[in-house]
């Protein structure tokens, strides 16, 4: 099994969609968090199962898709992966997301 590392990013990313949510509907959050952590432990099994990010076309920077967020996560040579951020769809990915910061390994 592949193991799934958070980046310090990812997890204050994480953070932030569940206090931002959380303001408007605590059970919501919860939910919210609970199907991004699901997702994320599935890639442990099926570390490729996430599409290549269409953005960039880089076979090691691929995504999953969580309801209206994008987990984007970043695939090593060794198969194990590192959650690299987790931002809504509709948020121009270019803008906070450099894959030059994440080269292959």
């Amino acid at each position: 099994m592949a193991e799934v590392i958070w980046t310090d990013g990812a997890i204050e990313d994480l953070r932030e969609i569940v206090t931002h949510i959380a303001h408007q509907d605590a059970i919501t959050a919860e939910q919210v968090r609970l199907r991004i952590l699901d997702a994320t432990r599935q890639l442990e099994r099926f570390p490729e199962r996430g599409a290549t990010v269409p953005e960039f076309e880089l076979s090691h920077i691929r995504e999953i898709v969580v309801g209206s967020f994008r987990v984007i996560y970043i695939l090593k040579t060794d198969e194990n992966c590192a959650i690299a951020a987790i931002h809504r769809g509709s948020r121009e990915l270019s803008r906070w997301f450099d894959p030059a910061d994440y080269p292959p390994t």
